[in-house]
């Protein structure tokens, strides 16, 4: 009887141990941003200020990007960014008469687009 627990005993332990090996290399794989070369990001570069400058991170196959920035649902700049693979832009913004207002950029690549938001 004592046998057949400690053999039930180390198979749950070699079980656990495969399992938590297996999930750690996945979660490795899935966290890195070049495994899939199919994300790219957009984000303000200070989100808390007034200043409207965002950052294009591109990690997708993509590099031609569209940018156009909407005060209450008007457009008021809009323009274009080239980003090559792994690399980082950004695009800064200087637009006058924002303050009060919602803020939308849009950013579109080939078959995807993102949205950042700021309230002025």
């Amino acid at each position: 009887m004592k046998n057949s627990s400690n053999i039930i005993i180390a198979s749950l332990v070699a079980l656990f141990v495969l399992s938590a090996a297996f999930l750690a290399y996945t979660e490795t794989k899935q966290s890195n941003p070049d495994y899939s070369r199919n994300l790219w990001m957009t984000y303000f570069n200070d989100p808390k200020s007034q200043d409207l400058s965002f950052t294009i991170e591109n990690h997708s196959a993509s590099s031609s990007f569209r940018w156009e920035v909407f005060a209450d649902k008007v457009s008021v700049a809009k323009g274009d960014a080239n980003v090559k693979l792994d690399e980082k832009k950004s695009i800064s913004l200087s637009i006058n008469d924002t303050a009060g207002k919602k803020i939308l950029i849009k950013i579109t690549a080939e078959n995807s687009s993102k949205e950042i938001y700021k309230n002025l």
